[in-house]
């Protein structure tokens, strides 16, 4: 799977997708779940019923004011944004869930395009004999001004996942995935990715769980070299009290680039670590980092990122949500560049007459990356929400995101501020 961008002002997202503003990718781990479970969300109790299918429709409206955001590389500016959505869920029978949105966004300042935006998805799991199966569908089409495109970027993404999971016992349980994601950008490269993963997970104790697989992934890019990837790792997750929770995972890539000149390898070291503690029923403390490698937007280019993030979340009055989020993280784009090295390789042979001589054959190899561009980005994340009667949520947020690059153009500071509306029948 590609990785999550770095999205200078994820507009639909803070505004519309939660009740308060959302994190960047920055925030966002790639581990297994550890510590302190989540609690599922009970279905809401909707008058849209038809038999085994139950219908949520839902609305909201958001206001933003952003200062600073770049409308290209090297023009920061400002503008109030209007986002209004629409759409429907569906929960049909026990486990297919359902759901489409629809957004339109208007700007005041004439350098920002009007956008619209849809997103769709579907899921279900079942059992198959002794094992458990789950899919997904996800559809997303947004216009976003991202960091590393430095401007209004069309983005279109599909993905399919489908995984099984299956008990050997008390203690272990192996869990297979298949994944595929396909991407388009308008005036980037487009990735097409596939990724097969395999786990096995064994309980050390009731508290401590240990897990080990791999991923063997596939990438083609248009334009672009296409790439074949193979991804080790182990994970180590701790649960010691019902209030704590602690994760590890550690692991590595083996990437090859296919171009022409040649085929170039690229080792890279996988890292994530996520903690979370829960003091009180109303308080809620989560740290993660990691490090990893995953596809850009440009062509023949990979990014190296190490990202960390710190998040609160705390209830106030009873009513209210407040979450705070502060993360940061440092991005290099690699690009694959030939350098060629030569050989010689000079071999004995004999000829009918028993006569020795030799021959010599020259060469040279291909390989070798190196680094493009360098970003370092640092983001505060402020929201308040409140539900009313289980229906309707009411926000207000605050974001300040600031990205330092070594290319010209692309070094942003953006201020956002939000209120927001939305109501689910």
């Amino acid at each position: 799977m590609t990785a999550p961008r770095i999205a200078s002002c994820a507009i639909l997202a803070c505004a519309l997708s939660t009740p308060a503003l959302s994190s960047d990718s920055l925030s966002q781990a790639s581990l297994p779940a550890a510590g302190i479970p989540s609690q599922a969300k009970p279905r809401t109790r909707s008058v849209w019923q038809v038999g085994e299918a139950t219908f949520h429709p839902h609305a909201g409206y958001a206001l933003s004011y952003s200062d600073g955001l770049l409308s290209r590389p090297g023009h920061p500016t400002n503008t109030y944004s209007y986002v209004y959505s629409g759409g429907v869920g569906l929960d049909l029978g026990d486990n297919w869930v359902f759901d489409y949105t629809r957004t339109w966004t208007d700007y005041s300042n004439r350098a920002f395009h009007r956008a619209n935006g849809q997103d769709f998805t579907a899921s279900d799991k079942f059992a198959l004999g002794e094992a458990s199966v789950r899919f997904s569908e996800e559809y997303h089409y947004s216009t976003e001004v991202l960091f590393e495109t430095g401007r209004q970027t069309i983005h279109e993404v599909s993905t399919t996942a489908l995984g099984a999971s299956y008990r050997l016992g008390s203690k272990s349980l192996i869990d297979l995935s298949a994944v595929g994601n396909v991407e388009f950008l308008r005036a980037a490269a487009d990735p097409v990715d596939y990724l097969f993963s395999g786990f096995l997970r064994y309980s050390l104790t009731r508290r401590l769980v240990a897990s080990a697989g791999a991923g063997l992934g596939y990438l083609a890019v248009h334009p672009g070299p296409d790439m074949t990837y193979f991804r080790p790792s182990a994970q180590l997750n701790w649960q010691p009290t019902e209030k704590f929770g602690l994760g590890l995972s550690a692991g590595t890539e083996n990437r090859k680039f296919y171009a022409h000149q040649g085929a170039t390898i690229l080792n890279s070291p996988t890292l994530g670590a996520s903690w979370d503690y829960k003091p009180f029923e109303q308080t809620r403390f989560s740290a993660t980092a990691r490090q990893d490698i995953s596809t850009s937007y440009f062509s023949n280019q990979l990014v190296r990122g190490q990202r960390w993030s710190l998040a609160l979340q705390q209830r106030l009055l009873g009513h209210v949500n407040l979450t705070a989020t502060y993360s940061g993280g440092a991005t290099r784009f690699v690009e694959s560049q030939p350098v060629f090295t030569p050989f010689t390789v000079v071999e004995e042979v004999v000829d009918e007459e028993g006569n020795v001589g030799e021959i010599t054959s020259t060469g040279f190899t291909v390989s070798g990356v190196r680094i493009k561009r360098k970003d370092s980005v640092h983001s505060l994340e402020v929201g308040l929400s409140s539900t009313l009667r289980n229906r309707l949520v009411l926000s207000a947020g605050f974001r300040r995101s600031r990205n330092i690059s070594n290319a010209v153009g692309f070094g942003s500071t953006v201020k956002q501020y939000t209120l927001s509306v939305s109501a689910k029948l």
